[in-house]
């Protein structure tokens, strides 16, 4: 199974289409602005937090790594139900894959990433979740002031 709400996937020769319906609601970027307080209450952020791995999860069981984990690519709808969505740096899963191609988001970012070495995918993702967590939880990013210096 794939996330929720998937109509398609459709391969050609050199590339994978992912359909899926249109989801009603905000990306948790703009969620976490509008309800800051609710989101540090702790129940609230647990259920947040265990539908965004179950999200995760169902990608990795269907081997594929998203590459762009961060807030603003989960959708929360009016019923608080969590939904991934732009795959467009999506690659297929593979542990030994040591991926070249630099994408993702400043502040989700890991240190091999910003190393610009060659990188195995898995690892940045669990570092860009933690980033996800920390923001969850804070309203802050690690290394805040060293990113906004560089």
């Amino acid at each position: 199974p794939l996330p929720d709400r998937l109509v398609a996937v459709d391969y050609a020769i050199a590339h994978s289409f992912i359909v899926t319906d249109f989801i009603d609601g905000v990306n948790l970027q703009q969620f976490l602005k509008r309800n800051k307080r609710s989101l540090r209450n702790e129940a609230n952020a647990r259920t947040l937090w265990k539908q965004i791995l179950e999200q995760v999860m169902l990608l990795y069981n269907s081997n594929v790594y998203h590459r762009d984990l961060k807030l603003s690519n989960f959708m929360i709808t009016p019923r608080d139900r969590i939904h991934i969505i732009d795959f467009g740096f999506s690659v297929f899963r593979n542990n030994d894959l040591q991926v070249k191609d630099f994408c993702g988001s400043t502040y989700y970012m890991s240190p091999e990433l910003t190393a610009k070495s060659p990188y195995r995918v898995e690892p940045c993702e669990v570092w860009a979740l933690g980033v996800m967590l920390l923001k969850l939880l804070t309203d802050t990013y690690p290394f805040n002031r060293y990113l906004r210096r560089h």
